[in-house]
């Protein structure tokens, strides 16, 4: 499941575990209030909708747009409205193929949708921009951005012009950051280690979210074994060239908190809503300063 504001509207896109199929459904009110929208099908061919990015295709107000993974065949797809209120959809088009999709995130880059994924099949970070600003027409060939280690839990955003992207490497339980070397996202610099378990934690950096905080790059996400908890980076610069330290933001007394962690800015702080696996709670965070170098107190 993926929220967003669609023109001044929420908006979600999920997976009804039902019928395997990839669903829309769009506030009618600027609150989220009731009524809400009619539940659209946007996809229903065999199991489709998992791993879902929902955001935004052409000029502003733009269209909704989902990019997804389609498990039977193992593809990863892409769709758009027809108009901006999400009424009418066009045809889903896949964009690769071979076990490739999990873990996408869509974003418009330098006014054309992008997605970063992870190609399983060939345990590559891979990169694809359309050719058009509504997603239309894609190229044949991804960008592979990274091919040393295994991505898990892409996120992507634009930092100062040029597009990044946040990553687990599964091969060491590392959180990853790359950014492009030109606007497009044609060619990528070399990828950055901003955490690798410290103290000897695992499979670090999961549940990646990456957002602009106040100007600079920050992340959340979620460190595993033994910690399993919520922790947070923020970078020194607008691009991501240096990083403070992470920050551990709830521990969960070692019980695994900070799982599907959402990361934004409120009231010019940044702020995280979580999942608490141990007492099967959602939870919510917000810094004490602008930058998130001091958090309340673990709850």
């Amino acid at each position: 499941m993926d929220a967003a504001i669609i023109d001044g509207f929420p908006a979600v896109a999920y997976y009804n575990d039902t019928d395997d199929d990839l669903m829309f459904v769009r506030a009618l009110d600027a609150k989220g209030s009731d009524p809400w929208g009619v539940p659209q099908t946007l996809d229903s061919m065999d199991n489709t909708g998992r791993h879902i990015s929902l955001g935004i295709a052409g000029d502003p107000p733009g269209y909704p747009a989902v990019s997804y993974y389609k498990d039977s065949g193992g593809d990863l797809r892409f769709v758009r409205a027809e108009n901006k209120e999400g009424f009418t959809w066009r045809a889903p088009i896949t964009l690769d193929n071979d076990s490739c999709g999990v873990f996408n995130s869509l974003v418009m880059v330098e006014g054309h949708p992008a997605v970063s994924y992870r190609a399983y099949s060939a345990h590559e970070l891979r990169f694809m921009r359309a050719e058009d600003s509504v997603g239309d027409t894609w190229p044949d060939t991804p960008i592979v951005a990274e091919d040393l280690h295994d991505p898990w839990y892409t996120c992507l955003a634009v930092l100062d012009g040029k597009p990044a992207i946040v990553y687990q490497n599964d091969d060491d339980g590392y959180l990853m950051f790359m950014r492009a070397e030109d606007a497009y996202g044609d060619t990528w610099g070399d990828p950055v280690v901003l955490d690798d378990g410290r103290d000897g934690e695992v499979d670090t950096g999961q549940y990646t979210s990456l957002e602009t905080i106040n100007g600079l790059p920050a992340v959340a996400y979620y460190a595993g074994f033994p910690d399993g908890a919520l922790m947070y980076i923020v970078a020194q610069d607008a691009w991501g060239g240096a990083w403070e330290e992470p920050v551990m933001v709830d521990s969960g007394g070692d019980n695994n908190v900070g799982q599907y962690a959402s990361l934004c800015q409120v009231s010019g702080h940044p702020a995280i809503a979580y999942y608490d696996l141990n007492d099967f709670v959602l939870k919510y965070v917000i810094a004490n300063d602008p930058y998130g170098h001091d958090w309340p107190p673990e709850p």
